[in-house]
């Protein structure tokens, strides 16, 4: 016997005045939305109910961006100072509804970022000599160790993905006297992840 082949591809369209039968109901429609009442078997009322039941789990928020002021200067072994929160969320909450971890109080120089759970963070950092030709070398430390450094010069990044305690402090420090500006970000990627 020979090989039927592949076999046709059918096009063609559904018209609302066509009737025809899925299951032995007489279809004239299809639904253009989901609905959980729908009869219509074009349209998948389960479909539409396991959607519609669907809960967010409850969300972990934690993302803290702070620049220091851009005409300060970076002083050798002291921590860089933020002048300046630029974005703050933060969902972790004690209590009294009061957030947990954060850049510290506005009062007070910024030198640190305290995080409010234990979970895995992105931390990222640019710093921008505002003579290009200067040295850059930027230390990266949890709470006051040392965990990463970078060099160069003109303008530097570093990034890195660290597991972190409850109330770790991130900061920045420089190990060379230089005009420049900094930049610190700490992001929560999984909350209560462990190696």
């Amino acid at each position: 016997m020979a090989d039927p082949g592949e076999a046709p591809i059918v096009h063609g369209e559904i018209r609302a005045t066509t009737k025809w039968k899925v299951n032995g109901d007489e279809i004239t429609a299809i639904d253009t939305a989901l609905d959980a009442n729908s009869t219509n078997p074009l349209t998948n009322a389960a479909t539409s109910a396991a959607i519609s039941a669907i809960t967010a789990p409850a969300g972990a928020s934690f993302y803290v961006h702070m620049v220091m002021n851009p005409s300060a200067q970076h002083n050798a072994a002291d921590p860089i100072q933020f002048a300046s929160v630029e974005t703050n969320i933060n969902t972790f909450l004690d209590g009294s509804g009061n957030a947990i971890g954060g850049p510290g109080t506005p009062s007070a120089p910024r030198t640190t970022i305290t995080v409010p759970a234990k979970g895995t963070y992105f931390i990222s950092t640019v710093t921008t000599a505002l003579d290009q030709s200067n040295s850059l070398a930027i230390q990266i430390k949890k709470n006051t160790t040392n965990v990463k450094t970078q060099t160069g010069t003109g303008v530097i990044t570093s990034a890195g993905t660290f597991l972190l305690e409850a109330d770790d402090s991130m900061s920045l420090s420089s190990t060379t006297n230089t005009a420049a500006r900094s930049e610190l970000s700490v992001t929560l990627l999984k909350e209560d992840h462990t190696l």
